[in-house]
């Protein structure tokens, strides 16, 4: 079972998904007054869906894999990433530690 925030994510896909078939359409059928219209009603939910993707998933996702990589021995975490003096200096040390 999906909690409520996961829930929500699932749905806005599908709804996400509707409005992009939805503006197919209206394109395919020449409609080019309701295609605009249909278009910024995307971008728009898709900037609110990106936003509460921001907000309740990404933080879990990164936790958890703190989580996990925290007991690996080797394994980078994100605080080594930051710390790590440049890129050329990480991707030196991550690839041959």
């Amino acid at each position: 079972m999906l909690s409520q925030a996961s829930q929500r994510l699932v749905d806005d896909h599908i709804a996400l998904d509707e409005v992009l078939k939805q503006l197919k359409e209206m394109l395919t059928g020449g409609d080019i007054e309701a295609s605009h219209a249909r278009l910024d009603l995307f971008w728009a939910r898709l900037a609110v869906h990106i936003r509460a993707e921001h907000l309740h998933l990404f933080p879990v996702v990164l936790n958890r894999l703190s989580d996990i990589t925290a007991g690996a021995a080797g394994a980078p975490t994100i605080a080594r990433r930051t710390n790590c003096g440049g890129p050329a200096a990480c991707r030196s040390r991550f690839l041959y530690a």
